[in-house]
């Protein structure tokens, strides 16, 4: 019979996780020997417990008079643990080949990986033909091994004598955990409940007598709580004062409100309701609270309700809170288009996120968004309905213009159908077609092209005012053979309007790519209108005919007024009648007449002003922009920094506000951000000036940090601010203003100027009796316009209604 010696050999602990490295066998017999471990690799163990490990050897049969003892010695402050296949616990069998030991996990204060290298070596006798005594032919079978174990510690709160101590005598909010929690001998059933495991505890005192809530909300797993008195960190001698499980039927997390006494010592358990039950735990101590059992208020801002989309993807956003005294606080919103999955949104208090709008039924999309606070409640729904239309111009009436001498659009037609009594757009059936249209500023060459668009197009150019009576200038398939994409080129002349029609050849569709320019024939000068902060101007930028007669209108946004133009022509004038008799530049300035803060009042009390850095902001009466008062920065040293914060609601729109600093040139700086993003710094002697910046609508934070190097100052070391002014949403009770712009062509232009996101209803009379709706205007900004010919009319009148 053969005997083999067997001896396991090191075990090396390294907090690093190392994976299963691959068995190394030496084996020069013709037997094979193997062997398993258990547990496994990877297997998660917790501090201080008591666990079964175990040595399969595969194929012991195959040697006899197996015996004997494996000890596994680890390094590192772990203890030695003996494998016996004797029979005796934990081994369940003898002699079977599985040798078995318990090995109690040492005690860690992190995650810990320890690594067991295991070598077995055995003296194969077989090759002695059986004789014991011959030891000539002794071959020796060396198999090595790695295994690694996690060890997980418990909670630090994992015992009563280990209570962690809350301080604050409320309210307040403490977070924790319960996984590989354990249950101490003689422990309460707390809450009443047999199968309660896993608790963690906390010790706190009560500052005054009187009702005290302590809740669960927004823990993540079915909790049990415990609340006891006793001076004892003996758990079988602590004295119940208070306990409960969910509340299922009320969807409450584990609550209890129990009078308390100024000065006891209270001890809170939180625990599992079976030992299945562990997670992430909010413990929150209120005094004076009850239960929070109403939901949050959501509000969505932006986009306007019935705004029309053509991209499918937009971003919404809106404001939340938890309104009521005994408040759990915010913890997701959620927005639901149509009857969709929920969609999660980004932030509470402020949130926004990205939605997909569906074409539906005639594009009309319901949102409904709605906020859920920690404790579980929902709040009442808010309500949006957007419209999805793409392409909008799928018919000839609703024909996009194309304005300028040159533009691009991109469009899908996949959605577009085809017209009764439509041409053959190049000659094919198409049946995807979209629709543009285009007003030749002179007599030239028009040339439109499909290039760079993903499927095989049809376009077509003609004149008519309806898709039954068009006249075809030129249309095409092909640019050339196998391009796939559509070239148009034809004679155009001034004033003449043309329609391009855009289709699919044998009814494709995809990603529609239209360019357009127009070579003019005739001279032609460029008007360059620089786009302007505080309002707008029209006409627009544009290539135009030597000498034409133009009237520039600047309509001032909300708050603000023109002052004058600048550039190729200074003047006050406004509309302003120029004639293009050579390339032109003009820029409409505008200022704020209406500041959202001065100062005037010697605080930061008119908005939420907040401070940060090395020193608070002050309110100074010396080097004021005007008034009396305005803000300055704090005296900080080198390397320091002194920041002015506001983080309010405005609408879209243009901001403004005047500075002036006093530094060191180059190196201490005045900086302003945006939503924290830098957009402009200033250094050295800067006098007073205005600075404005294009905001967003939505919930803003702006900042002005005065900041400093490491050394050397020069000048009064500060920064200045004063005068500024945002965008808010205007007060419901403010009236729209009226201005009338004349034209030479006995046509009137009527200038609305109201509410940000308000509708107004233009009406005209000849006799102030009898009003007639002729335009209804809405904006983001509350600016909007209306164009009246006055041919045959002695007198009209004009007037805007708010709706």
């Amino acid at each position: 019979m053969a005997k083999m010696r067997i001896s396991w050999i090191g075990l090396s602990v390294w907090l690093a996780a190392l994976s299963l490295c691959g068995q190394t066998t030496t084996n020069l017999s013709t037997n094979t020997f193997s062997f398993a471990i258990a547990p496994a690799d990877g297997q998660i163990m917790v501090e201080g417990t008591t666990n079964v490990v175990s040595a399969t050897l595969a194929d012991w049969a195959n040697f006899t008079n197996l015996f004997g003892n494996l000890k596994i010695t680890a390094t590192g402050g772990a203890s030695a643990v003996t494998l016996a296949d004797k029979g005796s616990p934990p081994d369940p069998t003898a002699d079977d080949g599985v040798f078995t030991g318990n090995w109690i996990t040492p005690l860690v204060p992190a995650v810990t990986n320890l690594t067991f290298q295991v070598v077995i070596s055995a003296d194969d006798l077989t090759m002695t033909n059986g004789n014991t005594a011959d030891i000539t032919n002794l071959v020796t079978v060396l198999v090595t091994n790695q295994v690694a174990y996690k060890i997980v510690p418990r909670p630090i709160n994992d015992k009563l004598a280990k209570a962690t101590k809350i301080g604050s005598p409320g309210p307040v909010v403490v977070t924790g955990t319960n996984n590989y929690a354990s249950l101490e001998a003689s422990e309460p059933q707390h809450g009443g409940i047999l199968t309660v495991d896993a608790s963690v505890w906390w010790i706190w005192s009560a500052s005054t007598n009187g009702n005290v809530l302590i809740d669960t909300a927004g823990s993540s797993f079915n909790d049990v709580l415990g609340v006891y008195s006793g001076l004892t960190t003996n758990v079988a001698a602590l004295v119940p004062v208070a306990g409960a499980a969910q509340d299922t039927t009320n969807n409450l997390k584990a609550h209890v409100n129990f009078t308390a006494t100024l000065g006891t010592t209270y001890y809170i358990a939180v625990a599992g309701a079976t030992s299945n039950e562990v997670g992430n735990l909010r413990l929150r101590i209120v005094p004076g609270g009850y239960p929070d059992t109403n939901g949050p208020v959501v509000t969505l801002t932006s986009p306007a309700d019935g705004k029309l989309f053509t991209t499918n993807l937009v971003r919404i956003s809106g404001t939340a809170y938890d309104p009521n005294a005994d408040a759990s606080g915010l913890s997701q919103v959620f927005v639901t288009v149509n009857s969709a999955t929920p969609t999660k949104m980004t932030g509470t208090d402020s949130w926004s996120g990205n939605v997909t709008l569906t074409p539906g039924t005639n594009g009309i999309n319901l949102l409904q968004a709605y906020a859920v606070d920690i404790a579980g409640n929902t709040g009442v729904v808010s309500t949006l309905t957007l419209s999805y239309v793409n392409p909008t111009n799928d018919v000839f009436t609703s024909a996009i213009r194309l304005t300028g001498s040159s533009g691009s659009d991109i469009a899908l037609n996949g959605r577009a159908t085809k017209e009764p009594g439509e041409p053959l757009h190049g000659l094919n059936e198409g049946g995807h077609s979209i629709w543009y249209s285009w007003k030749a500023p002179a007599n030239g060459t028009l040339h439109v092209s499909t290039q760079g668009s993903d499927f095989d197009t049809l376009l077509g150019l003609y004149t008519g005012d309806s898709v039954t009576n068009l006249t075809t200038i030129i249309s095409n398939d092909d640019a050339f053979p196998g391009s796939l994409y559509s070239v148009v080129n034809a004679s155009v002349k001034k004033d003449g309007v043309y329609y391009v029609a855009v289709d699919g050849f044998g009814g494709q569709s995809g990603i529609i790519k239209l360019a357009f320019n127009f070579t003019p024939t005739d001279d032609f000068f460029n008007l360059s209108i620089t786009a302007p902060l505080g309002g707008s101007v029209t006409p627009a930028s544009g290539a135009y005919l030597a000498n034409t007669n133009l009237v520039l209108v600047a309509m001032p946004d909300m708050d603000y007024e023109f002052v004058k133009w600048t550039g190729s022509v200074s003047s006050t004038a406004n509309p302003l009648n120029l004639t293009l008799s050579s390339p032109m530049t003009l820029t409409a300035q505008f200022r704020v007449k209406n500041y959202t803060d001065t100062f005037e009042s010697g605080k930061f009390d008119k908005l939420p002003w907040s401070f940060a850095g090395d020193a608070p902001w002050l309110i100074v009466s010396s080097n004021v922009s005007n008034g009396r008062f305005a803000a300055r920065s704090g005296a900080i040293g080198n390397n320091q920094h002194s920041s002015l914060i506001l983080t309010t609601n405005t609408v879209e729109g243009t901001g403004s506000f005047d500075l002036r600093v006093s530094s060191e040139p180059a190196w201490d700086n005045l900086e302003f951000y945006l939503n924290g993003q830098l957009l402009k710094k200033w250094a050295g002697e800067v006098s007073w000036r205005n600075y404005q910046f294009q905001l967003v609508s939505g919930r803003n934070t702006l900042e002005w940090r005065y900041t400093k190097d490491a050394n050397f100052s020069t000048g009064e070391d500060a920064a200045y601010i004063d005068n500024l002014y945002l965008p808010m949403v205007a007060a419901t009770n403010q009236p729209a203003q009226l201005s009338i712009s004349l034209y030479t062509n006995k046509q009137v232009r009527v200038n609305v100027t109201g509410q940000a996101y308000r509708t107004y209803v233009i009406q005209t009379s000849t006799n102030l009796k009898t009003w007639t709706a002729v335009a209804t205007s809405l904006s983001d900004t509350g600016t909007g316009y209306w164009m009246q010919s006055t041919t045959n009319t002695p007198y009209l009148f004009f007037r805007a209604l708010s709706q």
